[in-house]
């Protein structure tokens, strides 16, 4: 017999609470990410079973247009490492190593870069909606701002993402992502923020160190579905049967590159906010830089696997453990 909480998984019925104004305001939020002017120091911090196994400090500058500038303050091993986006390119620096990555993100520029990237990840929102149950569980300051308290749940109930949207504005100022059994295990929040900063437009452009390592990469290939990608490939992808709650496969923005004279395959993940990406590969997966933290490396039924982005140790365990392949 089936249970209450399995019969609305499989007939997708709409539990009470379900709240079409809640998924307004997160269509909302994700509109502000790529449109509101916004600076402030933000802390983010990892769990594990309940125990802090990670945490680093940002100073984060947003622009319209998908520009953006985020250099970690905190720890001291990481202090300086920089993220610059103009909207078309994205520069990575690691001062202690003395790297540079760019990529251009785009191989031709759309005409309007921000309603691309808006409508695509609009797309992603509007796939959760049929996952997960959002609402609005009431009101709390952030940063010393008024926030609304957005809650997803899983169709058992299972409390998957709090966001907290700040009031005026949209932009989410705090948010934590649980695992299974609703532990927390990813926590972002804003500590100091303000609206409309004025900054010189060269701060999202990089020039890099003269002594400094700098790798180009090519901007990211063509997407197209999974099916698609791996008939090229040559060979059927794995897949996590298990993922953190509240992300899905982006199967129609799959993509293909070469590695050590191989094909990899490219497997995007998202939440609608956050991503992560899965690299498969029958050869080892040599071109792809590893010198971030947020990478995760194995082997597997015959495939070199790299997973980048930023999860809990027991959120990349389950996916590990859940990998089979896709027939």
């Amino acid at each position: 017999m089936l249970t209450y909480g399995l019969a609305i998984c499989l007939l997708g019925s709409k539990p009470l609470g379900a709240d079409d104004a809640a998924w307004q305001r997160l269509a909302d939020s994700v509109q502000a990410t790529l449109n509101v002017a916004c600076m402030g120091v933000r802390d983010i911090v990892t769990f594990h079973h309940g125990r802090k196994v990670a945490g680093f400090q940002q100073k984060v500058i947003r622009m319209p247009g998908g520009r953006e500038r985020i250099v970690v303050l905190y720890p001291p091993h990481l202090r300086g490492r920089l993220r610059v986006c103009n909207g078309i390119e994205v520069w990575e620096y690691w001062p202690h190593e003395n790297k540079v990555v760019h990529q251009p993100l785009y191989r031709t520029p759309p005409a309007d870069p921000t309603a691309e990237q808006l409508a695509q990840r609009l797309r992603v929102l509007d796939s959760l909606r049929r996952t997960l149950y959002a609402a609005v569980e009431g009101s709390d300051r952030v940063a010393g701002r008024a926030c609304y308290v957005i809650a997803l749940r899983d169709c058992v109930g299972q409390l998957v993402r709090k966001v907290w949207l700040d009031a005026d504005t949209s932009i989410a100022l705090k948010v934590q992502r649980f695992a299974e059994g609703s532990s927390l295990v990813y926590s972002s929040y804003y500590k100091t923020i303000h609206f409309d900063p004025k900054v010189d437009a060269s701060i999202f452009v990089f020039d890099a160190p003269a002594s400094a390592t700098v790798l180009e990469l090519p901007a990211p290939p063509a997407r197209m579905t999974l099916a698609e990608a791996q008939a090229r490939a040559g060979f059927q992808a794995l897949l996590p049967q298990k993922l953190p709650a509240g992300y899905v496969l982006q199967d129609d923005q799959v993509a293909i590159s070469r590695s050590g004279g191989q094909m990899v395959l490219w497997l995007p993940f998202s939440n609608g906010v956050d991503t992560f990406s899965i690299f498969e590969s029958p050869a080892p997966l040599a071109d792809i830089p590893n010198h971030h933290d947020g990478v995760f490396t194995w082997q597997q039924d015959g495939l070199s696997v790299l997973l980048v982005g930023i999860l809990s140790p027991q959120e990349v365990r389950q996916i590990q453990q859940s990998m089979t392949r896709n027939h």
